[in-house]
């Protein structure tokens, strides 16, 4: 469901379910960091209430404009293109949080180094893993040399994705990082 016919806003603003405090325009002001999209705007287009609520800042983490704006753009218009090619896709999107990052603005919005990407897709009844891992810095690098398995990422963000699957196919569908199944 990502194609659609709304159009971005930019309408950046508070999440109202977050209430143990949020980032504001005031953070991001003058500190040379882009208001990057966990879920892609993109994305969203599908109808007008998702496109304005990608722009909560619930969904923002500081990046760096060369990184928002280059591989990691790369990254998302890529995984669009698998989206439209497979029967159904989850992915999940982070930071690599830790207590020693520098932040931004008066409410401290930690910069995270690294952001990651773990996508399962669905395709004639056949379930492939693929996982991302980028620090957040400018790369002209190939997105083939930032693949992971996803036990890797798991083992670093502390996160169990996709934990319903059963135990012998998450195993299997995690513990590899097979780019020849995604067709580059």
């Amino acid at each position: 469901m990502i194609n659609g016919p709304c159009e971005r806003k930019n309408d950046f603003r508070k999440d109202p379910l977050v209430l143990s405090g949020t980032a504001i325009n005031q953070d991001y002001r003058g500190s040379g960091y882009d208001r990057g999209h966990l879920m892609p705007a993109a994305d969203m287009a599908w109808s007008a209430q998702s496109m304005s609520e990608s722009f909560f800042y619930s969904n923002m983490s500081p990046q760096f404009p060369s990184f928002n704006r280059g591989v990691w753009k790369r990254l998302e218009n890529r995984v669009r293109k698998w989206a439209f090619e497979c029967d159904s896709m989850y992915v999940v999107t982070g930071p690599l949080l830790n207590s020693e990052l520098n932040f931004i603005g008066e409410n401290h919005v930690s910069i995270p180094e690294y952001y990651f990407k773990v996508i399962l897709r669905f395709n004639n009844n056949s379930k492939e893993c693929i996982a991302f891992l980028m620090p957040n810095q400018s790369s002209k690098r190939d997105l083939t040399e930032f693949v992971f398995s996803v036990d890797y990422i798991e083992s670093k963000s502390k996160i169990d994705f996709f934990r319903y699957l059963n135990d012998s196919n998450e195993n299997r569908l995690q513990k590899k990082a097979n780019t020849k199944l995604w067709l580059w």
